[in-house]
């Protein structure tokens, strides 16, 4: 039974917010790694193929992404990504959400491919003790839950921070202490700093988002309807009930959610469960007839027509072609 206006308004709103993040970075199943962590003297150049291309290295198909990360500890750099050019000072870190190909240089020089530079197989410019050498710390998180993911349609295709603000700092802090250390649980530790870090990246965008999705999470009111939808995907959800949640009419529930959301709360609600369809059909052994019972479906064919319309193949062929891989640990 939904929870009226009056119990939910007394549930702080940080709590909704930080409870719909939560579910939704945690169904995004991040992993990540450290790929590169050196200094380098100017001039150099390093081209990074787009997430499809470095999926192969990490053991992963084209149902995850591959969330490229430079972080500049001490020099300059620029990243063309897209046609555009992005300085990065020191400090800096940028994150390529939308998994494009991108190239990072010092100067000008001949670019070398990012595969050759981490088999070894190119010679790399060393330091010369210059101001423009540049000490750079590179990884990838791996999202292996990318499926209808209302935050990766929200995020930026690339995301800039400063390492050396509030939570950041903690734990690119923690990174640089533990690299390369060889101390006891430093390869524990450092697994969960890059989990740390994608979500300390994507909490800093929710603080100074005005559009979308991370903007809807910063309403009080729609942020619970969030939270709920994320919580019970599978209970009987109309307009009319979340907008009870919300404590809001219908009609500026309804608008409210669109304008901020970008669809309609139903849309959203049925892009969710497909979602959480995605992840069920890899992660569990249920059957197709439990899934769609548990996500509120009154039938199996009324579900796998709906599966079939967002994710394009039916529920059964989607199981068959997800195949779990190892994930790819280059030495650092």
């Amino acid at each position: 039974m939904p929870i009226s206006p009056e119990d939910e308004s007394d549930r702080p709103a940080a709590e909704d917010t930080a409870d719909v993040l939560s579910s939704a970075l945690t169904s995004l199943r991040i992993s990540g790694n450290v790929v590169l962590h050196h200094t380098y003297g100017a001039p150099w150049a390093v081209d990074v193929p787009a997430s499809n291309g470095l999926a192969p290295l990490f053991g992963v198909g084209s149902d995850a992404r591959i969330v490229v990360f430079h972080l500049v500890e001490r020099g300059e750099v620029v990243m063309e990504h897209g046609g555009e050019t992005v300085p990065i000072g020191p400090g800096g870190i940028v994150a390529c959400f939308g998994g494009g190909g991108h190239r990072l240089r010092r100067g000008r020089a001949r670019a070398l491919k990012l595969a050759d530079v981490l088999a070894g197989t190119v010679p790399v410019p060393e330091p010369n003790g210059r101001p423009d050498d540049t000490r750079l710390l590179c990884g990838a998180f791996v999202l292996r839950d990318i499926a209808l993911h209302p935050l990766l349609a929200a995020v930026p295709a690339v995301l800039s921070a400063n390492a050396l603000d509030d939570d950041l700092a903690v734990v690119t802090g923690l990174l640089a202490r533990e690299l390369g250390r060889g101390r006891p649980g430093a390869g524990f530790l450092l697994d969960r700093a890059l989990e740390m870090l994608c979500a300390s990246l994507l909490r800093a965008h929710l603080a100074r988002s005005d559009v979308g999705w991370f903007r809807a999470l910063r309403e009080p009111r729609l942020a619970r309807a969030l939270e709920r939808i994320h919580r019970a995907p599978g209970e009987g959800w109309t307009v009319d009930e979340l907008a009870r949640v919300a404590g809001l009419s219908r009609s500026h529930f309804a608008e409210q959610f669109t304008e901020f959301v970008g669809e309609s709360p139903m849309a959203y609600v049925t892009r969710w469960r497909m979602g959480e369809a995605c992840r069920a059909l890899r992660h569990t052994e249920r059957s197709i007839a439990e899934i769609a019972a548990d996500l509120g479906y009154a039938s199996p064919p009324s579900f796998a027509r709906v599966f079939r319309r967002h994710v394009g193949v039916p529920p059964a062929e989607w199981r068959r072609n997800i195949r779990p891989s190892p994930m790819f640990q280059p030495d650092t």
